[in-house]
């Protein structure tokens, strides 16, 4: 019995030995854990970031679709292949709203649309932006100064997910996210039968109109951009301005560059100089951004046709490739001025 005890009492002892001996990570140790850890995580971030930004454009595009497949309905609705108008004068009742307006029914903001035209039908308002600025849309009050659009007005398909910028609080409600867009229509596609000269546009009663049907685009409407980006980091893009029926350098459109002596304030006409240049990032150091395609995708621009595909487009692309995808008629290709003499332009009244 003794020798069996003896024994027992040193395999006692061994055992707290075995467990000293197994111990903590030393600092070396930990050191190296935490660098494998850091260059993991450094090889593995980019490529979350990388899917992350790819989710998010294709997010982009497909809202891009929707704009393209909205203005179909509303052609097939409107009857005779006709695009809708990128400036529609309605006749009855008499008021002016743009094209992000027109499509927004087919867009599933039908609740949105129907209280806004209904009180316009009602207070016989001219202008569709201006709804619930002078006197509120039942049941939808605005603060002094603010419109329906500014504080109702917020349609997710007419954001990029990418479009950061647009997701700024700057303490102004209409600065969030309300009424601007991403996005910005064709110009040369839709809006080249205007109202010339162009000269305070907002006392016209004549719309802005495609020059082709749908069917009939000469440059064909698989090869032709009806919808481009165009980020608010360059500037406010509004949609609820329509094009020019006011004259604001904020409406969604591209491609438009105002022609000289069409207006009395000259720097409106320098910072659309660029408008027909090629897609670029925000807020690029050289050039005038307004009314010019743009794209928070690095080195990428997604692009809906008049055909309703939407194609992605390289920042680097050509000056000339670029013109050919924009202009509808490669005989008839951009707006050089509005002709005629001096002495028809003079100062604009006041709205």
């Amino acid at each position: 019995m003794f020798p069996t005890a003896s024994i027992s009492i040193v395999i006692e002892n061994e055992r707290p030995s075995a467990c000293y001996h197994r111990g903590a990570f030393t600092l070396v140790e930990l050191l190296v854990v935490i660098l494998i850890i850091a260059i993991l995580t450094a090889l593995l971030l980019p490529a979350v970031m990388i899917a992350r930004e790819s989710a998010r454009r294709i997010d982009c595009a497909n809202r891009m679709k929707q704009l393209a497949l909205a203005v179909h309905n509303e052609s097939s609705r409107m009857g005779k292949g006709r695009f809708p108008e990128l400036v529609r004068f309605g006749a009855n009742p008499q008021l002016a709203m743009s094209l992000f307006h027109i499509i927004l029914p087919h867009m599933e903001q039908q609740q949105l649309f129907d209280p806004a035209y209904a009180h316009a039908a009602a207070t016989k308002s001219p202008y569709f932006w201006e709804i619930g600025l002078h006197s509120d849309v039942p049941g939808y009050p605005t603060p002094a100064g603010e419109s329906y659009w500014d504080v109702y007005g917020h349609v997710p398909q007419y954001i990029c997910p990418t479009d950061t910028m647009l997701f700024e609080n700057t303490g102004i409600s209409s600065e969030a996210t309300n009424k601007y867009t991403s996005y910005g229509a064709n110009y040369l596609l839709l809006g080249r039968k205007r109202p010339k000269p162009l000269k305070c546009a907002w006392l016209t009663s004549k719309s802005w109109k495609a020059k082709y049907k749908l069917g009939g685009v000469p440059n064909g409407t698989s090869n032709v951009i009806m919808f481009a980006e165009i980020s608010k980091a360059a500037h406010e893009v509004d949609y609820a301005w329509p094009a020019m029926a006011r004259l604001n350098v904020y409406s969604a459109i591209f491609g438009f560059r105002i022609p000289p002596h069409s207006i009395d304030q000259p720097h409106w006409i320098n910072i659309t100089a660029d408008a027909l240049k090629p897609p670029s990032s925000p807020l690029h150091p050289d050039g005038n951004w307004y009314h010019r395609a743009m794209t928070m995708h690095p080195g990428l621009m997604n692009a809906a046709h008049a055909d309703g595909s939407v194609h992605t487009v390289t920042t680097d692309i050509d000056q000339e490739v670029w013109l050919l995808k924009i202009i509808p008629d490669q005989s008839n290709p951009v707006d050089e001025g509005d002709g005629g003499p001096a002495d028809l332009y003079k100062p604009c009244p006041p709205p």
